[in-house]
C-alpha cells in the first residue's frame, strides 16, 4: 500500500488537517470537557426530579395503576428503576474527574445509561415531559460520545469522521446531525512536535497526549495516556490506501468528504465496479441504480474502501499552553 511516507530524517511539521485533529483530540480529552459532562448530567437529573415532583403533586400513580399491569408505568416505578442508571452515570463521571489527577482516562457511562433507560417506560410523563427529557438526554449522550470516541480502544477515528466533526453535518434526521466544532476554535492552538518522544503500538506511551504517525502525514492522530491499570496504548494508524490516495490526488482532500460532484465523477470513472459492489452489499435489497448517482454514497465508499490500518511509530504532539495561531479555515490543503 502506498502512503506517501515521510522520511524519518525530514523536518516534521504538522499540516492543517493534523492541527485540526490535534485540537479536537485535546478538546474532547480535556478535564474541562469532562466537567462539562458532569454539569449536563446534573441538569438532566434535576429535570427528571421536577417531572417526578409534578407527577406526585398531580397524583398520577392513582390514575395510571392498572390491575393487569400493576404499577409498571407509574412515576414511582420510573423513580425506582429509571433513576439508578442516571445516578450511576453521574457517579462514574465524578470518579473519572478525580482519576484525571493520575492521568487515568476511560470511556463514559453514556451507552450503558442510554441502554438501560430505553428499557423503562415513561408513560407516567406527559408527551411534552417525555419529549423534553429525551431531547435533553440525547444531547448529553452526544456530548459524552465524543469522549468515548477518543478513549475507545480500538480507536476508530478516520479522516472522514474528523472532517464531519470539524465542519458539522446537517441532516433531516436529528440523530445524524453533528454540530460544527470549527466555530469553537477561531484560532488554532499552537503545537510542538516532540520527535524525541516516541510511542509504540500496544505499549504504554511515555507521555499523556496526542500522537502523530512518524512517517505518514495522512494518518489520523490518536490520543494516549499513561495512568490507570492498563494505560491508553496507541493502535495501528488509520490512513489512506491506494484507492484513497488516488482520490485525493484527483479531487483534493476536502472533496472526499463534502459530497462533491467531482468525487462522484472520479469514482464512477475509475472505480465503478467496486463502487457498485459496495452499494449492493451496503444497501442489499434496497439498492437502486439511482444510488450510483448520489455523491453522498461516493463519500461513504471512500470512507469504507479508501482507508486502511498499518503499523507505525508515534511521535508526541504537545499543546503549547496559551499560544495560538491564525488559520484560514477555508484553506484547501493538498494534505
Amino acid at each position: 500500500m502506498k502512503s506517501n511516507p515521510r522520511s524519518v530524517g525530514d523536518a516534521f511539521e504538522l499540516n492543517l488537517w493534523q492541527k485540526r485533529q490535534a485540537t479536537l483530540l485535546y478538546h474532547f480529552a480535556s478535564l474541562e470537557y469532562l466537567k462539562g459532562l458532569k454539569l449536563r448530567i446534573d441538569a438532566l437529573i434535576s429535570g427528571a426530579d421536577v417531572m417526578l415532583d409534578d407527577a406526585q403533586v398531580q397524583r398520577r400513580d392513582a390514575v395510571i395503576v392498572n390491575k393487569r399491569r400493576g404499577g409498571r408505568n407509574t412515576p414511582a416505578n420510573w423513580a425506582k428503576c429509571g433513576f439508578p442508571p442516571l445516578l450511576d452515570f453521574q457517579q462514574k463521571t465524578a470518579k473519572q474527574i478525580a482519576k484525571r489527577t493520575h492521568e487515568a482516562y476511560s470511556i463514559t457511562g453514556a451507552y450503558q445509561c442510554a441502554r438501560m433507560l430505553s428499557e423503562f417506560s415513561m408513560r407516567c410523563a406527559t408527551e411534552e415531559e417525555q419529549s423534553a427529557f429525551e431531547e435533553r438526554s440525547e444531547k448529553v449522550y452526544k456530548y459524552a460520545y465524543y469522549i468515548d470516541d477518543v478513549m475507545n480502544r480500538y480507536q476508530h477515528w478516520n479522516d472522514g469522521i474528523v472532517y464531519n466533526i470539524w465542519m458539522g453535518v446537517e441532516s433531516e434526521y436529528p440523530s445524524l446531525c453533528i454540530r460544527r466544532h470549527a466555530d469553537l476554535f477561531p484560532r488554532l492552538p499552537k503545537f510542538r512536535v516532540c520527535t524525541d518522544v516516541i510511542a509504540k503500538i500496544g505499549k504504554r506511551p511515555p507521555r499523556t497526549g496526542v500522537y502523530a504517525a512518524q512517517d505518514d502525514p495522512y494518518a489520523t492522530l490518536q490520543f494516549g495516556w499513561t495512568g490507570g491499570d492498563s494505560g491508553g496504548s496507541l493502535d495501528q494508524c488509520v490512513t489512506f490506501n491506494d484507492l484513497g490516495l488516488s482520490a485525493i490526488n484527483a479531487v483534493g482532500r476536502d472533496n472526499l468528504w463534502n459530497e462533491s460532484s467531482e468525487l462522484l465523477e472520479f469514482v464512477k470513472k475509475h472505480y465503478f465496479k467496486q463502487f457498485e459492489d459496495y452499494l449492493r452489499e451496503e444497501r442489499g435489497s434496497r439498492f437502486t441504480p439511482e444510488h450510483l448517482n448520489d455523491a453522498g454514497w461516493a463519500t461513504a465508499f471512500i470512507s469504507a474502501c479508501g482507508t486502511a490500518t498499518r503499523p507505525c511509530k508515534w511521535i508526541y504532539i504537545e499543546r503549547v499552553n496559551d499560544e495560538y495561531e491564525e488559520v484560514d479555515d477555508n484553506f484547501q490543503s493538498k494534505l
